[in-house]
């Protein structure tokens, strides 16, 4: 990271003090010092955009901007959609792979409902049809693909080719 010479020389930093190593710290703090300076020229009650973050404490998460709400949301899934889930699949032998782009929240409630039905996968598409395979070889009867079109047909075609399957892959809009 560059770094205005005439910014580190105003506060007397030379390269022996502020080495490239260091750059990116250093802008982080006077990045800090711009939106603390940017609040006290607002008008009284105006309140800054709360820099996406997870507050963590003994009492829970609590997120900070929109980014954060979705992560908080992957984090805290709702466990009652997560045992609903993951009771139906185990009823109806269902496996599901997802994509990795998949929303924050659908994937937080796959993630905690995979402790509890262990043929749920999250991954990059190849890998997504390869564990529809061995969901099936594990007794799965249906693969439902959260994932594009290609998703399922790359799903599809290679659950045909495993030997003896008559599991069939099933596209979901999310």
């Amino acid at each position: 990271m560059q770094l205005d010479s005439s910014l580190t020389a105003a506060f007397g930093f030379g390269p022996a003090v502020l080495p490239r190593s260091r750059a990116n710290g250093f802008a982080a703090m006077i990045e800090a010092l711009r939106v603390r300076a940017r609040a006290l020229t607002l008008p009284a009650g105006a309140l800054l955009r709360p820099f996406p973050s997870l507050l963590v404490s003994r009492s829970g998460i609590t997120p900070q901007g929109a980014y954060a709400v979705s992560q908080a949301r992957f984090l805290q899934p709702d466990a009652g959609a997560v045992a609903s889930l993951a009771a139906l699949l185990r009823e109806k032998r269902i496996g599901i792979v997802a994509h990795f782009y998949m929303d924050a929240e659908v994937q937080g409630v796959l993630t905690a409902a995979k402790a509890h039905w262990p043929h749920i996968h999250i991954s990059d598409s190849l890998v997504m049809a390869d564990s529809s395979v061995g969901m099936v070889e594990a007794g799965c009867s249906s693969i439902i693909v959260l994932g594009v079109g290609a998703h399922a047909s790359t799903a599809a075609s290679r659950l045909s080719c495993a030997s003896d399957t008559r599991a069939i892959a099933h596209r979901l809009h999310v």
